[in-house]
């Protein structure tokens, strides 16, 4: 305590992380489970599943870190929908408020937030291998070899063309 003052010593909650990590994923896992009933309707299955997906994002470190990072935002966005349907709530008109819209919002704002954690975490693992300065430096020489076609003029002059031609073909289907 220093000058009157207590402060709380926080830094030991990180060890809880992957224990946190493995709870919400398998948590969640078999939830999704259990609902789409995916392998029938037996729960053990279901519980066995679950607890090695989740296992497997307490092994490796970066599927845990992508948990961890969007874990804070999924609870903001719960709160912050939770407010807007009790604004709602109290205006009356929850129908022109509320709707498939709003649903719709919050699943590409998690989306969004899934896809700047997976980058955040992978960034790293994926920057050599994609076009720009840092293409080639500290990739595997096979790895190399394959994005270096795949960049390539031929094979983005083709790629282009299937898809031009695939947007035409949509189009002349669409207009008849």
């Amino acid at each position: 305590m220093a000058n009157g003052t207590a402060t709380a010593q926080l830094a030991g909650i990180e060890f809880l992380a992957p224990i946190m990590a493995f709870f919400i994923v398998a948590i969640l896992m078999g939830a999704l489970l259990r609902k789409t009933k995916l392998f029938g309707s037996n729960v053990w299955i279901d519980i066995f599943l679950s607890l090695i997906v989740a296992s497997l994002f307490v092994i490796f470190g970066k599927a845990r870190d992508v948990i961890l990072q969007v874990t804070p935002w999924f609870g903001i966005m719960i709160v912050a929908l939770f407010f807007i349907l009790l604004i709602a709530g109290f205006i009356g008109k929850t129908d022109d408020i509320v709707g498939k819209g709003l649903g719709m919002f919050f699943v590409f704002l998690i989306g969004v937030v899934f896809l700047i954690a997976i980058a955040n975490s992978f960034y790293l693992d994926i920057l050599p291998y994609l076009p720009g300065p840092s293409f080639g430096h500290g990739g595997s020489f096979e790895k190399l070899i394959f994005f270096s076609w795949l960049y390539s003029p031929p094979v983005a002059g083709t790629f282009w063309l299937v898809v031009s031609a695939v947007v035409v073909g949509w189009i002349l289907v669409k207009s008849k």
